[in-house]
């Protein structure tokens, strides 16, 4: 790091750092560590050194300053890249990371230009160059250019890696009567490629017990009664004696 001038700069602090990994070139035999590094930093800057994107959402943000609280991208050289006017910063790969103010998310590239705007939120990591996106607890896909590729209609559930893997990403819907769930695989194009559609009772033990301590079923993972710990007498649940 001794290379990097820039981490002496007055009310600079560097609070992590990204690379992309870069495997050797077959063509030349020179072996490379990584082929890009970017770092997360925090100052205190005042409004009139911010500039914030113009003509997206990010131009609208109350820009009176910032402070060393919130995260912006340098480049190797020193180079601010994204301001720090977010309140998290993360590598999502291909040069794209995901930034969030007040709890919604968008995507900025390396060269600090906007690819999807802050309105999501949840933004997954970047899978097969395409990555999940979540709205009022759907979830969809979109490609590295911020294109919506599979709409966001299914259910959005934060123990599905929501990633792809071999072309194929699991996924749930609710059926058109409410009270079932559909979970198969799709492919890129929201085709259905799963042999086995598995259907789920909204409303049934098999769905929920696996999450919820407090059933007392012995369905799913579950195989006691929680009542069997306070000798079976409810009144004692919260007693932590």
């Amino acid at each position: 790091m001794g290379g990097f001038f820039f981490h002496k700069r007055n009310n600079l602090i560097i609070k992590g750092v990204f690379y992309e990994e870069h495997e050797p070139d077959e063509y030349d035999g020179v072996e490379r560590f990584f082929s890009d590094i970017w770092f997360e930093f925090g100052r205190t800057i005042s409004p009139d050194e911010i500039k914030a994107p113009k003509g997206t959402v990010f131009e609208k943000l109350r820009l009176y300053g910032s402070s060393k609280a919130y995260s912006g991208l340098l480049s190797r050289k020193g180079d601010v890249l994204i301001s720090n006017i977010f309140n998290s910063i993360d590598y999502i790969g291909e040069g794209l990371f995901r930034v969030e103010k007040s709890r919604l998310y968008g995507i900025v590239d390396k060269e600090g230009r906007t690819i999807c705007e802050l309105k999501y939120d949840k933004i997954c990591d970047l899978s097969e160059y395409t990555i999940g996106v979540v709205k009022d607890g759907k979830i969809g896909f979109i490609d590295c250019f911020g294109n919506i590729v599979i709409p966001i209609d299914y259910l959005y559930w934060a123990w599905n890696q929501n990633a792809f893997k071999d072309g194929k990403v699991l996924v749930e819907k609710v059926e058109d009567d409410g009270e079932r769930v559909l979970e198969y695989e799709i492919d890129h194009y929201n085709n259905i490629v799963s042999k086995d559609i598995k259907t789920k009772d909204i409303f049934g033990l098999d769905y929920y017990d696996d999450f919820n301590p407090f059933s007392g079923s012995t369905a799913g993972n579950i195989d006691h009664d929680i009542l069997d710990a306070y000798e079976g007498d409810a009144s004692n649940m919260w007693n932590t004696d």
